[in-house]
């Protein structure tokens, strides 16, 4: 290959024209004679909505309170609370160092609810949170651990 062709490979051009509703794509090719080679290819088809999910929607499979229902995820998130949110997050399927970062536990336990269609809000996860943390913990860690078999 030498200059002249590194040369023409700078030259090409491609550029996307709409003219008049119609989309197309346009190739514009430059060779070595200055003559010019235009390719106009329709869009077949165009982007479809999203349709939403089911309107199906479940519960919580235990309340935030119910943290005796299971004795092993109750201690955890009585006594080391920062090992059981790295075991959730990782049963979530995210880095266990996600609750490190600020927010993370609330941006997971709403994403529990948007991922089993769980009813509810994201101020009454930061409620819950806020004044009932080591309990929500449990919940999630719970509702993952019941949502897994």
């Amino acid at each position: 290959m030498n200059i002249c062709d590194h040369r023409e490979i700078r030259e090409n051009k491609f550029s996307t024209v709409f003219p008049s509703g119609l989309q197309s794509r346009k190739s514009s090719f430059t060779g070595p004679q200055e003559q010019q080679i235009t390719m106009s290819y329709p869009i077949g088809s165009q982007p479809q909505a999203m349709q939403g999910y089911a309107s199906s929607s479940s519960q919580w499979d235990s309340e935030v309170f119910d943290c005796c229902e299971d004795m092993g995820i109750c201690c955890c998130g009585t006594f080391v609370p920062c090992i059981l949110a790295c075991k959730v997050a990782s049963d979530y399927g995210e880095c266990c160092c996600l609750p490190c970062l600020g927010g993370a536990i609330l941006a997971m336990r709403t994403g529990i609810r948007e991922r089993h269609h769980i009813p509810g809000s994201i101020c009454n996860d930061c409620v819950c949170l806020t004044f009932c943390g080591p309990c929500t913990l449990c919940q999630m860690a719970r509702e993952l651990k019941e949502r897994k078999h």
